[in-house]
């Protein structure tokens, strides 16, 4: 029992990690974790009252950490993903303006 406690515990430990990589990858959405928040609290419940000890006690000092790491994660995505998102409306925004300036000259050119 207490082998099942440790696989669990580690497995819910690497889970920011996994889900850090899934979002930079853009193989899951930020929105989708921040809209699922109470799904994704009611799921830790759920599996932490299973895998060591199924006492209330047992669950919920295993299920807080958890839920902070996860939330931990969803700030740190935000803060990180906000930037690459701003800088790349910049450099369409340049890139839009550039073409533009070509297409102007080129009408220019043609009058």
């Amino acid at each position: 029992m207490v082998y099942l406690g440790l696989i669990g515990s580690g497995i819910f430990y690497t889970f920011p990690l996994i889900l850090y990589v899934l979002v930079r990858a853009d193989l899951m959405e930020l929105d989708t974790l921040k809209k699922n928040r109470k799904q994704v609290f009611i799921l830790m419940l759920i599996i932490t009252a299973i895998l060591p000890d199924p006492t209330p006690i047992t669950m919920f000092l295993m299920t807080i950490p958890f839920y902070f790491l996860f939330e931990a994660t969803i700030q740190i995505l935000t803060r990180t993903t906000k930037s690459k998102t701003n800088q790349t409306i910049e450099l369409g925004i340049i890139k839009a303006t550039e073409l533009l300036a070509n297409i102007d000259e080129s009408n220019i050119e043609e009058t």
